[in-house]
This record gives structure tokens, sequence and C-alpha cells, in this order.
């Protein structure tokens, strides 16, 4: 049993659900979360008497080193998610990288046990049906940024596994797609939380392409509910494991479950030609992960599906 948790990128959707998941199954367990605020915006870990919050940087290497000595296991949530074809993909691929070296570093000095956030990214287009962790990896060409994210996950996984061949008790979960009331509610959150936001704002939902593209988006406290049982389990030491929701649903089918439960919305669908958003990439159609290994291994299995979380969004947005 773990006494004390440090979760980096602790104000972001799955971190600040991760908060509440240790806290309600672990209420004697004292967290510390690490965040700059840059992104992760949720303060609701401010109510828990258990967390304490530092304001700092992942790639603070002093920093980063105290407070992995100071926890018993590490969540490293703290990412920089991927940009569009315009910017530079430099932070990404610098932010990703180094703070995992930092984080696998620290852990191995101190002996201490830590959890490795990915992403389903790194799958690219796939080589099976449905993802699962021991599948090939089939990315695009170098030249879109639209990689970069996952090929910095990807590095990762393989520092992690380093790590782990020096002894070190580091696990890797692959986030299949989330959303929550603490999302971003704009396209960096996801399909959903926009969708909410729009029809919550009599605002149109736009779709990319004809919409048949599929994914398969959980609630973030079932993310946090799969991220702790990883981090907890005694037999997981070098494991690495799918967590997400497999209801497989089309961006279209999204769409329209989001209208039929904000039914007073004046929105439409609109749908937005791809090649004029993505350029050279070519969207992923369809997504779906293999969770037979994490329901065999943790006992994991989605408590919510797509419409269950969409009315919380509502609740949420309808409580502002």
């Amino acid at each position: 049993m773990t006494d004390r948790v440090l979760i980096t990128g602790g104000t972001g959707m799955i971190g600040s659900h991760l908060v509440d998941e240790i806290v309600n199954k672990r209420p004697s367990t004292l967290i510390t979360v690490l965040d700059n605020l840059e992104v992760g915006k949720n303060t609701e870990i401010f109510n828990h008497k258990q967390a304490s919050f530092v304001k700092g940087s992942v790639l603070d290497e002093s920093l980063v080193n105290k407070l992995i000595g100071e926890n018993d296991i590490t969540y490293h949530l703290a990412t920089l998610k991927k940009g569009n074809e315009i910017d530079s993909s430099l932070p990404t691929l610098n932010t990703i990288t180094k703070s995992a070296e930092l984080c696998l570093e620290a852990s191995k000095l101190h002996k201490k046990r830590i959890v490795i956030a990915s992403t389903s990214d790194v799958y690219g287009y796939g080589t099976n049906f449905p993802f699962s962790e021991d599948d090939p990896i089939s990315l695009g060409p170098f030249n879109t940024r639209r990689w970069s994210y996952a090929v910095a996950k990807l590095y990762t996984e393989q520092l992690a596994y380093e790590f782990f061949m020096q002894d070190v008790d580091v696990r890797v979960v692959r986030y299949f797609g989330g959303f929550s009331e603490r999302s971003s509610f704009t396209w960096r959150g996801g399909h959903p939380p926009l969708f909410a936001y729009n029809a919550f704002n009599n605002i149109n939902l736009t779709v990319h392409g004809d919409g048949s593209q599929t994914r398969c988006v959980a609630h973030g406290s079932d993310l946090a509910f799969g991220t702790r049982l990883l981090g907890e389990s005694e037999n997981c030491k070098g494991e690495l494991v799918n967590i997400g929701s497999d209801e497989e649903l089309s961006i279209k089918v999204c769409a329209e479950k989001t209208l039929k439960i904000f039914s007073e919305s004046t929105s439409s669908i609109v749908y937005e030609d791809t090649k004029e958003i993505f350029g050279k990439y070519n969207e992923i159609k369809r997504r779906k992960p293999n969770l037979e290994k994490a329901n065999k291994l943790l006992g994991y299995a989605p408590r919510l599906n797509f419409e269950d979380s969409m009315k919380i969004m509502k609740n949420y947005l309808q409580s502002l």
C-alpha cells in the first residue's frame, strides 16, 4: 500500500480525476500535485485536505528529484499535447521526452515506483483491430508534425522499458480517448466536450469529413480508475496496458447523440473538408482498444458509456 503519492499534471483532466479516485479509495493517502497551471486548470484538487499543491515544472530537475524522493509512487501524467501543422513541434517533443527522462532517473535513484502516461496515438493507423498492446506500430511519414506527440510518447515507452530492465518498478498506461466536465471545451479536449459546449450554446457542431471515422472515448473518472489500479497492483512491474473505453462510435453518431441529449438545443451538424484541416495528414479511420489485458491483469472495465458521460457534461454546463 502506498502512503504518499505524487501526480505530475494533477490539475489536468485525468490528473484531477485521479486525485478524486485516490482520495475516495485510499483516504489515508497523502497526495502531492505538481503542475505549472499552463494547461491544467482544475482546482478541484484544492478541496481535498489530503492533497497539497506545488506549482512548478516537470522540467525542473531538482524539484522533480526532491518530490519523487518524498513519495512512494509517481503518476507522471504531465504532458504537452500535439499541435498543428503550422506551429513548431519542438515544445511537444522536448516536454514529453525530457520530463520522462527526469522522472525515470529520479525513480531509479530513489528506488520508487512510477506510472508513465502514454497514448493510443502510438498505434498510428494500426496493424490489427482492435488495438492490442503487443501489436506492431504503423505511423505515417516523418514530414507531418501531427506525429510529434505519438513519436515522443513512443520514445518514453522505450525509455520506460530500458529503466525496467535496470530494475525500476515502472508501468506504462496507453490512454485511449477521454473527456469529462473538466476537459477543455475546444478541439484540444477532443470532440465530445466541444460538441457539448456548442450544443449547450446553440452553436453548430462541426464534423470533420463525413463523420464515419470512429473513436472510443471514456469518462475521465474511468481513465483515473484504471490508472490507480495499474499503479497499485503488485504484479504489474514492467507492464504496458491499454486503458479506455471499447464503445466504438462514429463522430457523426457522437454528434447525433449529443443533440439528442441536449434536446432543447437549436444546433445542427455541419461537415468540413478534412484536407483543409489536416493537410498531408490522413486521419485515422478507426480506433478501438483491446481491453482484455487490462481486465485480466487489473480487473478493469469502463463504468460509464458515452451517453452517461455526456449527461454528466450537460448537468455541469447547466450548473455554471
